[in-house]
């Protein structure tokens, strides 16, 4: 899903009025859900348990850790059902750290 946009904002805050998609309540809410978790991968295509997230909300990255060594896997993460991620390649024995925020 792709996060909270106003192309309606104006000089003196003009468009940030309401709470509805798109305002600036909306989006602030949004940025207060950035969430950050560390999770022990698995092998690829396998559901990963990533507590509280849901299918609405929006992944921001995904940075395997091998041997210390950082490779971004953002571009192969997916949100399968609530609950659960799974990234397209090998990530057993390694730690995820996974960036996501919450579609309250």
């Amino acid at each position: 899903m792709a996060l909270e946009q106003n192309a309606m904002l104006g000089q003196g805050g003009t468009g940030f009025q309401g709470s509805g998609p798109g305002s600036a309540a909306a989006m602030i809410k949004e940025l207060q859900g950035l969430t950050v978790k560390v999770l022990d991968g698995a092998a690829a295509n396998t559901n990963i348990a990533v507590a509280g997230i849901e299918v609405e909300d929006t992944i921001v990255s995904a940075i395997e850790f091998a041997a210390g060594v950082p490779a971004d896997r953002t571009a192969v993460a997916t949100i399968t059902s609530a609950g659960n991620i799974q990234i397209n390649d090998d990530t057993s024995g390694n730690k995820v750290i996974l960036t996501y925020f919450r579609k309250d």
